[in-house]
């Protein structure tokens, strides 16, 4: 099953949120990033839902809600945009040192994104630590190759989006689509 979801992608910190917040501004029906939903809302509580306490768990409700998401969109829709998709998901796995799960692995190959990925480069201009975002700049660039290897073994187009302001980004993708 394919659909309309138009994924943007890459490591983290180098824009992707930027793009899905201008895309929304243009009245494009847009998915923000889970893993930031659910760090921000259990970080000052008791819960065991974050990567540094059960990353099992973590990527398990992620990847419910990535497929959640992707059953919402409906078939033959216009171009549905998202901040990551489920392959991302087998990329954070691997980059973890594990293996992906069959569940996973039956998961994206079953639901099929848009041929072309958009992935925003590692850029270390724009690129900067939160109280979510723990990793390196660094270990963004390793998981950036992670996630770029994943799409690329699926059978996906990876188009590179050019350094810019959010909106010159965001007009890049549309004007790239097809």
């Amino acid at each position: 099953m394919r659909k309309n979801i138009v994924l943007i992608t890459g490591g983290p910190g180098f824009g992707k949120t930027g793009i899905i917040e201008e895309l929304k501004k243009l009245g494009r029906i847009t998915c923000h990033e889970f893993a930031r939903d659910i760090i921000s809302s259990n970080s000052n509580t008791d819960s065991d839902l974050l990567p540094w306490k059960n990353l099992k768990r973590f990527q398990k409700e992620i990847t419910m809600r990535r497929q959640n998401f992707y059953l919402s969109v409906e078939e033959n829709s216009d171009f549905v945009f998202s901040d990551r998709g489920l392959p991302d998901q087998v990329a954070f796995t691997r980059y973890h040192g594990n293996i992906p799960s069959f569940e996973l692995t039956d998961l994206v190959r079953k639901y099929r994104y848009f041929q072309k990925v958009f992935i925003t480069p590692p850029w270390k201009k724009i690129y900067v630590n939160d109280e979510i975002r723990k990793e390196t700049y660094e270990e963004a660039c390793c998981i950036h190759k992670f996630i770029l290897d994943a799409y690329i073994e699926l059978g996906y187009l990876p188009v590179e989006i050019p350094f810019g302001k959010p909106s010159e980004r965001a007009k890049y993708l549309l004007d790239n689509i097809v």
